[in-house]
């Protein structure tokens, strides 16, 4: 990743200035250009995508339990203390990633903000102009507080949330019985599943709804392919 400011300053070069704009609109549809773009200026193409607004759970073990899926946040949230009523934890949750540890928590806090908040607050968090401390930060994080500091709601609780590494998170979702029923992750997780695991039988998933209801702004992991100056070698591959 190469922040904006790094682009700005000549970092990157421009993929149009070897690879001409035409070429790209037959590979890629244009809302995916312009997520490319900031300013007018093409900052790489894309090879990778990520789903992140995605809840996994076990699917065959959750139609005999006779869980719905929620359709709005009240609803996960009820969900979420009808499994913790039936002796359950709902969900796995890790955030242990090295160096990096910690990302998972920032995706729960963007999702809660385009849930919470206009996407001009989003902008402007975003650029650093709307601190951490403001009211809307402060309600994105205490939304998704509420799910995460309640120790009959996670599966190890608090401790269990920062010393789990991301990848065994969902690992004991597919326990038989189940010691958690809902993950949030992106749509790469399946590849820590267990091998075995079957889609649509074994797991299953649908979005993380909204405060409404209303599907407004999915959260999507993006991974442009960017070139530094002077690798001039790096045009014809």
């Amino acid at each position: 990743m190469i922040p904006w400011p790094y682009a700005r300053q000549g970092y990157i070069v421009d993929p149009t200035t070897w690879m001409s704009e035409d070429w790209l609109k037959q590979q890629y549809n244009q809302s995916w250009l312009d997520m490319a773009k900031m300013e007018g200026q093409v900052g790489g193409v894309w090879h990778r995508f990520n789903g992140k607004s995605l809840v996994w759970y076990p699917k065959d073990d959750w139609d005999a339990a006779g869980y719905e899926i929620p359709t709005t946040w009240d609803e996960l949230v009820a969900l979420t203390q009808q499994i913790a009523d039936d002796g359950d934890t709902a969900w796995c949750i890790g955030i242990e990633s090295g160096a990096a540890t910690g990302w998972a928590a920032t995706d729960w806090t963007e999702e809660m903000m385009l849930r919470t908040t206009s996407l001009e607050n989003y902008d402007k968090w975003v650029a650093g102009t709307l601190p951490f401390a403001s009211p809307e930060v402060k309600k994105a994080i205490e939304t998704w507080s509420e799910v995460w500091f309640n120790p009959d709601y996670v599966y190890g609780g608090t401790d269990g949330i920062v010393s789990t590494f991301f990848g065994d998170a969902p690992a004991p979702m597919f326990e038989d019985p189940p010691k958690c029923w809902l993950h949030k992750q992106g749509n790469f997780i399946t590849g820590f599943f267990p091998e075995d695991a079957q889609a649509g039988v074994d797991y299953d998933f649908f979005y993380l709804p909204h405060l409404t209801g209303d599907r407004r702004w999915p959260k999507v992991g993006k991974k442009p392919a960017m070139v530094k100056p002077g690798l001039p070698g790096t045009y014809q591959v």
